[in-house]
């Protein structure tokens, strides 16, 4: 998944969120997202519990 698609992910999941939330990008998802890897195979992120 490039970068494209992941920030596409990101406002798709944004739309059905009713609350706002903190997501944090790890692993390959956050060097995408930084422009240090062209994609990444899974989608990683943590937040509130």
């Amino acid at each position: 998944m490039d970068k494209k698609s992941l920030l596409d992910f990101l406002s798709e999941m944004d739309s059905k969120f009713k609350k706002k939330i903190t997501l944090v990008a790890a692993g390959g998802t956050a060097m995408t997202l930084l422009d240090i890897k062209t994609s990444t195979i899974d989608i990683d992120f943590t937040g509130p519990y």
